[in-house]
């Protein structure tokens, strides 16, 4: 089985899994869908909000569920990330989600969901930004890139963003592309819904974590065993808290590649800052010499993988 690529009039669903949402943000990302022929529904109980959560875990799940149903293809937009995902992967029938193939996209707190959904059921899925964020409708978001991934309107391979840094160990990689925010993969390790990393080229970004922790985790990453699985890893935008700097982070990620073996590039345009281009996750992607630089390229469609 395989996705199928949106046309104009497709529906993209709107849903909540994590944190409450904005309506005003919300408003925003469904007319800038809309902008590109798409037909946004929203969720139901997309607006709601309990806590720190969009609803209960039960309610949360059974709007994604309801989603899942639907036999009309499609995508699936993530309204925003914050926290909640990780406590409704239990509740989500992934059988549904096979009967109906449809294009789950966003990042953040649903990297969990997009990367165990990419990695061990080998469904492709799409990191990318959120229609209920201020990251959409800025340039940096590439919201035309994503309609045109969704559509299948661009040419394979696909390089991302511009010439990265070769930081560690630096060699041509190539593999399945898995990747997100680092402490929702951590927190992933030792549950049921663990990613498969062997052989994978691993991106990653996060935001807001004291270096200490962001250590704590890539610690726990390597001595797990999972690091020295991948390809390579390629780093994105690692956002400090205030008096402390991205290069300090970058410092911390490439000492635990070094002692896992395994090569690290940066600059990747992906994460919570400025730039977060959408990269299709479960395909094959390769990192590649060019012209003085490395090249992070995907050179398949997500429409072109068989499950």
């Amino acid at each position: 089985m395989r996705l199928s690529p949106l046309t104009e009039g497709s529906k993209v669903y709107v849903v909540a899994t994590a944190s409450p949402v904005e309506g005003e943000l919300l408003s925003r990302g469904k007319s800038l869908l809309e902008e590109r022929g798409f037909r946004v529904v929203e969720a139901e109980g997309i607006r709601a909000r309990r806590g720190y959560l969009a609803g209960d875990d039960g309610e949360r799940a059974e709007a994604l569920n309801r989603v899942f149903r639907e036999s009309e293809g499609g995508a699936v937009l993530f309204a925003r990330g914050g926290y909640g995902t990780l406590r409704i992967l239990p509740l989500i029938d992934y059988g549904l989600l096979k009967e109906n193939p449809k294009v789950l996209a966003g990042f953040s707190d649903v990297s969990c969901l997009l990367a165990y959904l990419s990695s061990r059921h080998g469904i492709p899925t799409l990191h990318a930004c959120m229609p209920a964020t201020g990251q959409v409708g800025k340039e940096g978001c590439r919201i035309d890139l994503l309609a045109d991934i969704l559509t299948d309107r661009v040419s394979y391979p696909l390089q991302v963003g511009g010439k990265l840094e070769g930081a560690v160990s630096p060699r041509p990689i190539r593999g399945i592309s898995l990747g997100g925010c680092l402490s929702v993969l951590v927190s992933l390790l030792g549950t049921p819904f663990e990613p498969d990393f062997e052989g994978k080229v691993l991106f990653l970004e996060e935001v807001g974590e004291k270096a200490y922790r962001v250590d704590r985790k890539m610690t726990q990453l390597r001595i797990s065993g999972k690091l020295s699985r991948v390809a390579g890893v390629v780093l994105g935008e690692m956002i400090p808290v205030e008096g402390e700097s991205t290069g300090h982070l970058q410092e911390i990620v490439a000492d635990a590649c070094q002692r896992a073996g395994v090569p690290l590039f940066l600059g990747l345009p992906v994460g919570h800052g400025e730039r977060n281009e959408p990269i299709p996750m479960g395909v094959e992607v390769e990192v590649l010499p060019q012209r003085g630089g490395w090249v992070f390229s995907v050179k398949q469609s997500p429409f072109e993988v068989e499950w």
